[in-house]
């Protein structure tokens, strides 16, 4: 099982713009390489692979170099899937990489999910296999992955959050997670208190269309008990 992340430092809110003055590009320059945040979702996603008895390795594409490594792990390590999370600026790069794959390795199965797959399903359904409508982590508490194929979903918000597996953060260079200058201990890592926001702001911000508009939290006791096992596990 292969999962695919590309590092996109562009517009569109993907980076920190502060000004033009020496102040404002040292600030810039310094949350650039300081600030090392996953994306939360696939360590959910990894986890709940592991629990449907799946290996999953991470791959974060930067490049060509990339590219090749990516063919080396299809060919040498026996990859039977593949998930893409798309950005909406690069998502014509995520198509085109998913038709170079389909065509090397037509016995690989490609799934893509996240936020913008899932509204435009439109645009990816030609060149995967399976598109994730809705929340990704409810889709695999429900089906295993084998069983997906075509628009999938979306389920029904999940309601419990409790139910949900702690992440698993080992499919990446969990080591390099920080918060720098803000927090130097590292590493560094995000948790999930809540999704779904009720303000009115919907009409601009992605979190109502993305998580729902009803707030749902996860349990004090569920909190509690994910930071000795970051502690223990990953050293947090």
């Amino acid at each position: 099982m292969g999962i695919l992340n590309k590092d996109v430092n562009s517009g569109l809110g993907t980076r920190t713009r502060v000004g033009e003055g020496i102040r404002a590009k040292l600030l810039e320059r310094t949350k650039k390489h300081g600030i090392q945040l996953p994306l939360l979702e696939i360590a959910y996603v990894s986890a709940l692979l592991n629990q449907q008895n799946h290996s999953v390795t991470y791959k974060k594409i930067t490049g060509s170099s990339d590219i090749r490594n990516l063919n080396r792990l299809i060919e040498y390590e026996d990859v039977d899937d593949l998930l893409f999370f798309p950005s909406m600026i690069s998502y014509k790069e995520d198509l085109e990489l998913a038709n170079t794959i389909r065509k090397s390795y037509p016995s690989v199965k490609l799934g893509v999910l996240g936020v913008f797959a899932g509204i435009r399903p439109d645009l990816f359904e030609n060149e995967f296999h399976w598109v994730a409508l809705g929340e990704s982590e409810a889709l695999l508490l429900k089906y295993s992955i084998d069983d997906l194929k075509g628009r999938m979903g979306p389920e029904p918000f999940l309601e419990d959050l409790d139910q949900l597996p702690f992440p698993d953060w080992s499919v990446f260079s969990e080591k390099k997670f920080s918060y720098r200058p803000i927090l130097p201990k590292t590493p560094f890592f995000t948790m999930l208190g809540s999704r779904g926001c009720p303000m009115a702001c919907g009409y601009y911000c992605p979190y109502p269309m993305a998580q729902g508009k009803k707030y749902r939290m996860r349990s004090i006791e569920s909190l509690l008990a994910e930071i000795p096992h970051l502690k223990e596990t990953y050293n947090a």
